[in-house]
């Protein structure tokens, strides 16, 4: 969440933080359908997380997401990150998950959810 949807929520106006995410969320040019990734997408998501070590996590809402979904990787940030970075994926935001850092991309809706 960043600080102007911070600030919103915190004035009573969840309903401006909300429209201030989807705006942000448009404005990043979604290569996906909302709600599914495309398979090449998948297949570019995959092989950054094998390149980088990590894990591969399908459904994951963020910070800010309001429950939306996205692609996201398990693993260390920095590793994914620039291996994103080599495969052309830009716009990552990272969350600590305990032991784990996860990285993912709003941009990329994946309404798959991982089993837990």
């Amino acid at each position: 969440m960043d600080e102007i949807q911070k600030v919103l929520i915190k004035a009573g106006r969840k309903d401006l933080a909300q429209k201030y995410y989807e705006k942000v969320v448009q404005t990043l040019n979604m290569t996906a359908s909302k709600g599914k990734l495309s398979d090449n997408d998948l297949d570019t998501f995959q092989a950054i997380a094998d390149d980088a070590g990590g894990e591969l996590y399908r459904g994951y809402s963020g910070r800010g997401m309001y429950g939306d979904t996205c692609i996201g990787i398990t693993g260390n940030a920095t590793k994914i990150i620039e291996t994103a970075g080599e495969h052309g994926i830009k716009g990552a935001i990272t969350d600590s998950m305990g032991l784990d850092d996860i990285v993912y991309w709003p941009k990329y809706p994946d309404d798959q959810r991982d089993e837990e």
